[in-house]
């Protein structure tokens, strides 16, 4: 569950989508999900994006730097994997972009 006050910038059913992918992360495991350290809300960093509803930043363990950063933009959604500057398509729910990262943390 997500704190009050956190990631601000989302609607509530993206926020509901990324409460339940939290929950149902496992613990004490290094596959799958149980990789990710947190997920932080970057929105208010200042970033040279203009228009951008929110921007999360996804750590895995041991990681010093976010893996992926996940950017809502007019109602679209964007997964930037950090290592190598990739980008996913656009996808229309937070939802989407958290199935993307599932398959990239199953890889």
């Amino acid at each position: 569950m997500l704190l009050a006050g956190t990631f601000t910038g989302l609607d509530p059913e993206s926020r509901r989508s990324l409460s339940d992918w939290l929950d149902a992360m496992p613990i004490g495991t290094q596959a799958g999900a149980g990789r990710i350290d947190s997920v932080v809300d970057l929105s208010r960093r200042p970033w040279r994006v203009t228009d951008a509803s929110a921007i999360i930043g996804v750590f895995e363990k041991g990681m010093d730097s976010a893996s992926w950063l996940i950017i809502g933009h007019q109602a679209l959604w964007t997964l930037v994997r950090c290592e190598d500057s990739t980008v996913s398509e656009t996808c229309s729910t937070l939802r989407e972009i958290l199935t993307l990262v599932n398959a990239e943390l199953s890889d």
